[in-house]
């Protein structure tokens, strides 16, 4: 009889967390991937949001240090798919 084999939801996040930091990943592969997480956590009662990876590493500071300008946000945030998940 097969053993079954199962990771934690844990794992799964980091591990997607860490794919979409990596600037080697294309926009169509990030965006599989949280389309992937977003499903398990909704799935299994765990979404707890998301934040912008360039939003929060640095992205926040310049916005506000360039006096945070509310039409060119964006740029501050970074790619539409380049995230991290709670």
């Amino acid at each position: 009889m097969p053993v079954k084999r199962t990771i934690t939801i844990n794992f799964l996040r980091e591990y997607v967390n860490k794919q979409l930091s990596l600037e080697i990943n294309s926009e169509d592969y990030r965006m599989a991937l949280c389309l992937l997480i977003e499903q398990v956590l909704l799935t299994t009662a765990q979404y707890k949001g998301f934040q912008f990876y360039d939003w929060r590493h640095g992205g926040r500071d310049k916005w506000i240090q360039d006096g945070s300008p509310t039409d060119t946000k964006q740029q501050y945030l970074g790619p539409e798919y380049k995230r991290i998940y709670y």
